[in-house]
């Protein structure tokens, strides 16, 4: 499938006939992962905090066209925990930004970068880590919300 230009109705039935409902990290990773690879497709997260939240914008790679529904809300949902493995205090960290590519064949890779450039992370993140890793409860709006852009 890979170099084939889908039809959005295909890329919906493939996107539908895929469970994208794990309940930890590390098995909603497994799922998406097996969906890009069915479409073919990989996927970039741009994401920017702020002192309101974070922005989140997800697209298929070197494509502008929205996403199926499942998958953008899949993806929405696992962003956190992929953040997390790599910057562990991501959530206190205010104006940052950077993408999270996740490929078919070669794992996920984090670009990111606060505005006052202390920091800078340019690698692969250590997926063995969502393992360890549980979906947070829901909280009393202390958190930064989670905002598709």
């Amino acid at each position: 499938m890979t170099g084939q230009t889908l039809k959005p109705t295909a890329v919906a039935e493939i996107v539908d006939a895929h469970a994208l409902d794990g309940d930890t990290p590390q098995t909603l990773f497994t799922q998406i992962h097996a969906c890009l690879t069915a479409l073919g497709r990989d996927v970039l997260i741009n994401f920017d905090t702020g002192y309101h939240g974070v922005g989140i914008r997800a697209t298929f790679q070197g494509e502008a066209g929205d996403l199926p529904r499942p998958l953008f809300d899949a993806l929405y949902k696992i962003t956190s925990p992929l953040l997390g493995c790599e910057i562990e205090d991501w959530h206190d960290q205010k104006q940052t930004c950077g993408r999270l590519m996740i490929g078919r064949s070669d794992g996920v890779f984090l670009d990111c970068e606060d505005i006052d450039g202390d920091w800078d992370y340019q690698r692969y993140i250590d997926l063995e880590t969502l393992a360890d890793m549980k979906f947070p409860e829901p909280k009393d709006g202390s958190e930064p919300l989670l905002v598709p852009e």
